[in-house]
């Protein structure tokens, strides 16, 4: 056996065991306000469907997002669907809008909807950009860089 085949087994055999260490390791304990310890959740055993407390980045580190001149705002409301007018001149990414007491904004949602689905009804934050579309036809909408649950709507 060359000197290189044996380097290369002994790496994919430390790489396993590592792994397998690893996978067998206890989850790190946090304390909770309670004064107790609980099993802190993997990042696989957290998602939106969850519910409250759980965020997600959407477009945050989109570079076209990123681009736009708009300060980002905080808003809070319910997130509803949407119905969506498809043409040619439409915006058929507008498939969500976010209910608030001011009334109700258009949400861009260009390939999110499997991340932005398990937030519908229920009541949000979200982090992002208020674009105002008008001069090409269109309207105001926003554009997600973070939501968070804030819990089912209840309604």
């Amino acid at each position: 056996m060359s000197n290189q085949s044996a380097a290369l087994r002994l790496f994919l055999i430390s790489f396993v065991a590592v792994a397998i260490v690893s996978s067998c390791a206890p989850s790190p304990t946090v304390e909770r306000e309670d004064g107790d310890a609980a099993t802190e959740p993997s990042n696989d055993e957290v998602g939106p469907m969850d519910g409250e407390g759980i965020e997600m980045q959407i477009y945050a580190e989109e570079d076209w997002y990123q681009a736009r001149i708009e300060p980002e705002v905080l808003m809070r409301g319910v997130l509803k669907e949407r119905e969506s007018v498809v043409s040619p001149e439409g915006r058929q990414a507008l498939l969500y809008q976010l209910v608030t007491e001011e009334g109700s904004l258009a949400v861009y949602a260009a390939n999110a909807q499997a991340r932005l689905d398990p937030f519908l009804d229920h009541r949000v934050e979200i982090l992002g950009k208020l674009v105002d579309l008008e001069d090409e036809g269109f309207g105001e909408e926003i554009w997600i860089a973070f939501i968070e649950d804030l819990g089912s709507d209840g309604e």
